[in-house]
């Protein structure tokens, strides 16, 4: 007998940063909610890599895939480290539109996994992206996340 799901792991987000926005998005704190929805004309900028174009492919899977598992415990009242909640109704698996809070969740993860920027982009190793995810999801995680990185691609 074999039994049969749908893919959770549908998302089609790029690297690319959106009209040069590396300085709002690329934020260890999370960008404040009033900056990314323009609430306020509140503008903060914590990054000083404007001239980075693309967040690295490592911060992209693991953001995938966090959006993947959104409703499970852990993920489904994750915050910020602002505090602010991470807005999973305002994100959409096709980039095409609603990518304002997907840009903050990537740039967020970027911000906490020790990059190196490139001109052309970003560089993020693995090991330091399942580090920060065990220490915001560690309570609720009982695998490896770099084995769901490799199930997810």
């Amino acid at each position: 007998m074999v039994r049969f799901a749908e893919p959770r792991l549908n998302t089609k987000w790029g690297q690319n940063i959106s009209e040069d926005k590396a300085t709002l998005y690329i934020n260890k704190n999370g960008a404040p909610y009033d900056s990314v929805y323009k609430v306020n004309n509140v503008s903060t900028s914590i990054c000083d890599k404007s001239k980075v174009e693309a967040y690295g492919c490592t911060p992209v899977a693991y953001a995938q895939v966090m959006y993947a598992l959104r409703n499970e415990n852990g993920f489904k009242d994750l915050k910020y480290t602002n505090g602010e909640p991470v807005l999973w109704n305002n994100m959409n698996p096709d980039r095409s539109y609603q990518i304002q809070e997907v840009e903050r969740f990537i740039g967020w993860i970027t911000a906490n996994c020790s990059p190196t920027y490139l001109k052309e982009g970003t560089m993020v190793f693995n090991t330091n992206a399942k580090d920060f995810m065990r220490k915001i999801l560690d309570p609720y995680i009982n695998f490896t996340l770099s084995e769901l990185y490799y199930v997810g691609r």
